[in-house]
């Protein structure tokens, strides 16, 4: 009797397994017919398209290039250029008188006479140590070209000091045989290379000026008036260009002062009237003349005051 309920038990259990295992089948095929029918066909074409290879990710390690070679400084350009200094070229032969139109032209210096003595035709040296005057010469020497060795060995060193150098808020300026080199007087990066005919300029003090990429300078011609000589020009040293010329004869001082928009400056010789004369460095033009009795030499601002070495004279002036 158990043995027949123990048959009927097993036979019962081999019918549920089986139909177990078909009622799991049917519902498998099922789903892959559910799931197959419900992927839109735009995205199966697409996918037909996709590369039966595919590049793996990039796995972080937690290390990199940096870390393997620690002498490497994440902070520091690939690649670093030398910086190259701008040379540029100005052709005074072809340089012609030329103006600037502005709206609203520069505002002359009031110069009020304070003391005009003989000198008995002193050396400007002499007149400039008895002021107690100072120019931006290097290491505060006046005519430091003089003696460069005992003056400025420094800067001889590493400076073209053929001739002189002087520098003013912004830059250090110096002189070689063919060349004007304008350095930052910061950094001491040489800046600019302007080559020009330097037997016309004043070895003696600061005739160059260099504000907001324009360069102001002279054009000296020692001896009596002729066309095309003592002047200052204003070059756009960026793009070359000269931008004014000022009028023959109006510049042969050893420097010039510039004050705000004013170039001050002053030619004198023989025949011809001496004059400080008052330079508008927008346009060019001259905004304003004073008369002396002879040529003048040198010109100094201190303490609001224009003092003047002339050949035979000595003059001080307010400045206004």
């Amino acid at each position: 009797m158990k043995k027949k309920i123990l048959t009927v038990f097993l036979i019962s259990l081999l019918v549920t397994a089986t139909g177990c295992g078909h009622t799991t089948k049917d519902t498998d095929a099922a789903t892959t017919v559910q799931t197959e029918q419900s992927i839109p066909a735009q995205a199966v074409a697409e996918s037909e398209t996709i590369p039966e290879t595919v590049e793996s990710p990039a796995i972080d390690t937690g290390t990199s290039e940096t870390d393997e070679n620690p002498s490497i400084d994440p902070s520091t350009p690939e690649t670093e250029f030398p910086f190259h200094p701008l040379v540029s070229y100005i052709d005074f032969a072809n340089c012609e008188v030329s103006f600037v139109e502005t709206d609203e032209p520069a505002t002359p210096v009031s110069l009020s006479l304070v003391s005009e003595k003989n000198n008995n035709i002193s050396f400007i040296f002499d007149w400039f140590s008895e002021n107690d005057l100072y120019l931006p010469m290097l290491d505060n020497e006046w005519a430091a070209y003089i003696t460069p060795v005992e003056n400025a060995p420094a800067a001889k060193e590493k400076y073209n000091l053929e001739t002189t150098v002087f520098y003013d808020e912004s830059y250090i300026y110096s002189w070689s045989e063919i060349s004007l080199d304008i350095y930052d007087r910061n950094t001491e990066q040489l800046l600019y290379s302007v080559c020009y005919d330097t037997a016309h300029w004043s070895p003696m003090g600061p005739c160059a000026y260099l504000r907001d990429g324009i360069l102001y300078i002279g054009h000296i011609f020692n001896g009596y008036a002729r066309p095309d000589t003592c002047y200052i020009l204003a070059y756009d040293i960026e793009n070359e260009t000269v931008l004014w010329r000022s009028e023959d004869q109006t510049y042969n001082t050893a420097n010039f002062i510039v004050k705000d928009d004013v170039i001050i400056c002053g030619y004198g010789f023989t025949d011809e009237k001496d004059y400080i004369y008052q330079i508008d460095m927008q346009t060019g033009e001259i905004i304003e003349k004073t008369e002396i009795a002879t040529k003048p030499d040198l010109l100094v601002e201190k303490d609001g005051q224009l003092y003047v070495h002339a050949y035979s004279c000595d003059y001080i002036f307010d400045m206004d």
